[in-house]
């Protein structure tokens, strides 16, 4: 029995229960890791250690004015 049809099984009980459906296999996984990532960052602080910034954030010179113009 692969992982689709073991939920499949579930999703029928739930409704037989009447309780809410689980996830769909896969839904989860990148919000996992994200929490994961999100740790392992907040353990870095508490230990004292540098950490990177976020991919797409901003640092603080960029936000404070060193603004391109359009051409």
């Amino acid at each position: 029995m692969n992982a689709m049809q073991q939920h499949m099984i579930d999703v029928y009980r739930a409704a037989q229960r009447g309780d809410i459906p689980p996830p769909r296999p896969g839904d989860l996984d990148l919000r996992t890791i994200r929490e994961a990532w999100t740790y392992r960052r907040f353990r870095a602080v508490l230990a004292g250690r540098a950490v990177r910034a976020a991919k797409g954030t901003r640092r603080a010179g960029a936000a404070a004015g060193a603004r391109r113009t359009p051409c």
